[in-house]
């Protein structure tokens, strides 16, 4: 899957991430780049699923392309 997206878009999910989220970024110099502070952070995200929907998108999203790749 390719996925592609600007700078700005980053910067603004990591704020919202950081802001709404409380997600523990900081930024290593050495290494130019973000990082979590510490790796038990648990990310909270609001849910428009419950847990069975959840899991039946996922296992979907797994044999969908087994069993719609074949063609005729």
């Amino acid at each position: 899957m390719e996925i592609d997206c600007g700078k700005k878009t980053i910067l603004r999910d990591m704020k919202v991430l950081e802001h709404e989220f409380g997600c523990p970024l900081a930024f290593d110099r050495a290494r130019n780049g973000y990082y979590l502070k510490h790796h038990g952070w648990d990310f909270i995200a609001p849910a428009l699923l419950d847990e069975n929907e959840m899991l039946a998108a996922v296992i979907g999203a797994r044999i969908s392309p087994k069993r719609f790749s074949h063609r005729p």
